[in-house]
Formats: C-alpha cells, structure tokens, sequence
C-alpha cells in the first residue's frame, strides 16, 4: 500500500479500504504477475482483483499523476542533449564491523 514517486495518493487511504477497493491490509488477493507499480495505490480505474469477474478501483483511482508546474513526472518528457552519470562508490563505513 504506497504510491510510487510520479504518483500523488488522492487521500489519506491511497486507494485502500474502501468500497470497491482492495482492503486496508493489503491482504486482498490480486491476478498472478500483477504489475505492483499499478497495484500500490491504484493508478488507473476497472484494474483486475484476484477474484475472477471483480475489479478494484471501479469509482476512481487511489492516486493520480503526480504535477510539478502543471507537467506530469511520469512519463518523463523528451530531453535534447545532456547525459545520466552513474557511479558506484565503495562505503565500508556504510557497512561496518
């Protein structure tokens, strides 16, 4: 029961224990190889339950896109130029005796 970084939960349940909602403790069975990013918060609508012929999310998403200056996070927008760096760094502290 969370929402992923690009979404925003539309309230303080984020989608979860509600009528037509899996339940609060998450123990609400959902179809095999369910993709968790859409199950965290209900990031869509009519989203298939475990339960063969039942959904879950049928009046309206748990979360929604998140905005940032009214352009949404996810998808990320087509950049020109630039580039990602990437390091790995040794921290032997991090991980001490």
């Amino acid at each position: 029961c969370w929402a992923m970084d690009e979404w925003r939960c539309v309230d303080e349940t984020c989608g979860y224990g509600g009528p037509g909602q899996p339940r609060a403790d998450c123990s609400s069975p959902v179809p095999a190889g369910a993709a968790a990013n859409t199950y965290s918060c209900g990031h869509g609508t009519h989203v298939p339950s475990g339960i063969p012929g039942e959904s879950f999310w049928e009046a309206g998403p748990g979360c929604v896109d998140k905005m940032v200056l009214g352009v949404p996070t996810n998808p990320a927008p087509f950049r020109r130029g630039g580039r990602v760096a990437i390091s790995f760094e040794a921290l032997p502290w991090l991980h001490g005796a």
